[in-house]
């Protein structure tokens, strides 16, 4: 059977109760074989993204059904708190985590990102960057530098966190397909961070790109139609997605060291809602070992560090930026 497709059915399968055991209990660490600890968990990962993909598109349509708007909404939290497993999936796709073989990473990788919203290319090109630029000046979002800036970056902060990071891609996606000059021209001089983000891009990329986004506005526009939506029953959803998203994307590397490597927190979570994360909350763990899938960060806790709690962490967040410590700049 061909590498590309091996996962299914005899890859899948046989891996399937195994890793369900280490995902409710806790991964399992090979003495014999230490370079065997830390596979990518391939069929848990397929399983997840199969279902969630089955589950956001039941609860559009269960949305839509409804008559009334608080129902809409209540549906609309599960579905933005299911989003939040989504992008941890993505960014397990993004590293080459989801599944060992890159065809299967990469096929469900660009559907996990065109239910986001975004091209899994451009997606993965940023966030390998944000591992470059990570607490540098263009990406330490909750610091001014300067009493000068301190408007802008606070505008910039609560736009951003109140929803405005999700809507950043679906917009940056319409600028691929319709106006890529834009991109390198008036944005990227305009915003150091567009400019920081999209260097980063090899140009060969930009076609394939535009290609990738032009699938996600079809994919978007194909499912409201077989699902008969009303385009307000998406707009709220995935509007409800984007602040949930937004606002707690950045939680991991608020308040930490200007450090590229060290500029993360492993956030103290409730163990439901850390599985829910699947240890997006180990986010120091994440950035000091880039290589090691999700199942198995909290193995690598920093002892140095203190471990500050994710709901502490989400209120004082918005207190909004804070200035630069005093002596010291972005690395």
């Amino acid at each position: 059977m061909p590498a590309a497709i091996s996962w299914y059915p005899s890859g899948l399968i046989p891996g399937l109760t195994l890793m369900t055991r280490c995902f409710i209990l806790k991964p399992h660490v090979s003495k014999t074989k230490p370079e065997c600890n830390h596979p990518p968990p391939g069929a848990l990962n397929v399983t997840l993204t199969l279902s969630l993909m089955a589950s956001w598109v039941v609860l559009l349509w269960w949305a839509d059904q409804q008559a009334h708007w608080a129902a809409k909404a209540g549906i609309g939290i599960l579905f933005a708190f299911l989003g939040l497993t989504v992008y941890a999936l993505l960014h397990e796709a993004w590293h080459r985590h989801l599944h060992s073989c890159q065809v299967v990473n990469d096929f469900f990788g660009t559907m996990l990102a065109a239910a986001y919203g975004g091209p899994f290319t451009f997606l993965r090109h940023t966030h390998q960057g944000h591992h470059q630029r990570n607490r540098s000046v263009e990406e330490s979002f909750d610091i001014y530098y300067s009493e000068e800036e301190r408007r802008s970056r606070t505008v910039f902060f609560y736009f951003t966190y109140l929803g405005g990071f999700w809507l950043a891609v679906p917009l940056t996606s319409l600028v691929f397909v319709f106006a890529p000059s834009l991109l390198h021209g008036w944005l990227a001089r305009r915003n150091p961070s567009v400019g920081a983000m999209l260097l980063g891009i090899p140009q060969r990329q930009f076609r394939r790109i535009r290609v990738e986004a032009l699938g996600v506005f079809a994919l978007h526009g194909v499912l409201i139609w077989a699902l008969g939506l009303h385009w307000s029953t998406w707009v709220l959803l995935y509007g409800m997605f984007a602040v949930c998203w937004s606002s707690q994307n950045y939680l991991g590397h608020a308040g930490s060291p200007l450090d590229v490597q060290e500029g993360a927190h492993n956030l103290r979570a409730n163990p439901v809602f850390e599985k829910w994360l699947l240890h997006f909350n180990w986010h120091l763990a994440h950035h000091q070992h880039p290589d090691v899938p999700w199942l198995y960060l909290p193995q690598f806790d920093d002892s140095r560090r203190e471990r500050p709690g994710y709901l502490r962490s989400f209120v004082k967040f918005w207190a909004g930026p804070r200035p630069a410590p005093k002596g010291k700049e972005a690395s």
